[in-house]
């Protein structure tokens, strides 16, 4: 049983299952862990560190069923890291509903070969998803294992996130700031106020009615391209479905395959990988579309409002196959326990 476990946590990061299958292993054992207990530890830990320098200590049993967890942790840590300190990180994110993908750039393991503009996407989309309070509590918990969580902070120039030569790093923080600086030094254009009472009214006027008359045939083109790329949009997510089906399909069967232990491990690689494929691809596709519909909205002097209900549909699509898959995993592992 603890080969099942171990095998439903590591295949974790998925489009489709990773904040379900996080979510049915921890739920029952962290789900009550409160945010402010976890800064209360935190603070009487760092006021402990004195006094228990050099002394051992036993760390605390965990259940079988997060042994994974932890193990999970330590790769994302790269030390070991303490078993309550793994529960209270995994407790913070399990309520803020991060991917497995995004954990891995919120620890700094995915962002080295990503474009400067990819990196600022990610940090707006963690910013989003955690609270200052649940930064907080996550840099007391990850600084002591060398990880000072930099995406989350937007002094920190996003060009030096994941760069791992010190050198080059330091460079871009050096330029960063010269620029930051310089731009702070520019002074502001003074405002050319219009004279009241002359002709700019009658152009103003005559601009509007004209703009008017634009909008009628505009909108139009609107729901045209609306409709093309909304069903173009369908399509994406049918295959992101599909392909969900078919890698749930896969877990399942890896848990009954659990008791091969020489498969076992084989079966972790091949899933992580297959599943990381599953989730570049359907979010490529869709910031595909995002990119191509922009750029045409933009040629036809079009507003591009629309493109925030399309990301909404394309939530609720992940979070339709999240559900869906919780239920058939917790199914199958109360069949086979």
């Amino acid at each position: 049983m603890k080969k099942i476990w171990k095998i439903i946590w590591i295949s974790l990061g998925s489009l489709v299952l990773l904040i379900s299958i996080a979510g049915f292993i921890l739920y029952l054992n962290i789900r009550s862990i409160d945010l402010d207990d976890i800064k209360n530890r935190q603070l009487a830990k760092t006021e402990q560190t004195e006094q228990t320098e050099g002394q051992s200590s036993e760390d605390e049993e965990l259940p079988s069923v997060l042994e994974g967890a932890v193990g999970k942790a330590d790769q994302l840590a790269d030390k070991p890291v303490e078993s309550q300190d793994a529960l209270d990180a995994a407790a913070i994110l399990l309520n803020s509903e991060l991917s497995f993908k995004e954990m891995y750039y919120l620890m700094g393991k995915s962002t080295d070969n990503l474009s400067t503009e990819e990196k600022q996407r990610i940090r707006d989309l963690l910013l989003e998803k955690l609270t200052p309070e649940e930064i907080e509590a996550l840099r007391s918990i990850t600084t002591d294992y060398g990880k000072g969580l930099v995406i989350l902070d937007p002094n920190y120039p996003i060009e030096a996130v994941g760069v791992k030569d010190d050198a080059q790093r330091q460079r871009i923080i050096e330029q960063a700031n010269k620029d930051k600086q310089a731009d702070t030094e520019m002074e502001p254009q003074p405002a050319v106020q219009k004279a009241e009472g002359t002709d700019s009214d009658v152009s103003l006027e005559q601009s509007t009615t004209a703009a008017e008359k634009q909008d009628t045939s505009a909108s139009e083109g609107n729901v045209q391209l609306a409709k093309k790329y909304e069903a173009e949009l369908s399509r994406i997510k049918a295959s992101c479905i599909q392909d969900a089906g078919a890698m749930l399909n896969k877990v399942l069967s890896s848990i009954d395959q659990m008791d091969n232990n020489a498969k076992a491990g084989s079966t972790q690689q091949q899933l992580l990988q297959q599943i990381a494929a599953a989730e570049a691809q359907c979010d490529g596709q869709f910031q595909s579309l995002l990119a191509r519909a922009k750029s045409e909205y933009a040629e036809q002097g079009a507003s591009f409002a629309i493109s925030a209900t399309w990301a909404q549909q394309y939530e609720a699509t992940k979070e339709s196959i999240r559900a869906q898959a919780v239920s058939r995993i917790s199914e199958k592992l109360q069949a086979n326990g």
